[in-house]
């Protein structure tokens, strides 16, 4: 009888100590990340030539990055940004 004791509370010790480390995975994961970014652009020729290229391969390279939108920036209230002014927005599924 006792062994069945043993049994069962070796049993119920495995189960909490799994719960504890699949919490402790699901801790580790991070939370989203997002980023803003406004740039006013002064030489659209160079920009479209030099920057966006090489701009577009390095954020290709981030992992599970995830480009949400992108256009000419908007008054809501202020000052109104210049014509040329762009922004951009993007999600990373964690700070790494």
């Amino acid at each position: 009888m006792k062994s069945k004791y043993t049994l069962a509370l070796g049993l119920v010790a495995g189960v909490a100590v799994g719960a504890v480390a699949v919490e402790a995975l699901h801790a580790q994961q991070g939370k989203p990340v997002y980023t803003i970014a406004q740039i006013e652009i002064k030489d659209s020729d160079a920009y479209m030539k030099e920057f966006a290229p090489k701009a577009q391969a390095a954020l290709k390279k981030a992992p599970a990055s995830q480009f949400l939108a992108a256009g000419p920036a908007t008054k809501i209230e202020g000052e109104p940004p210049p014509p040329s002014t762009r922004v951009t927005v993007r999600r990373y599924n964690s700070m790494e």
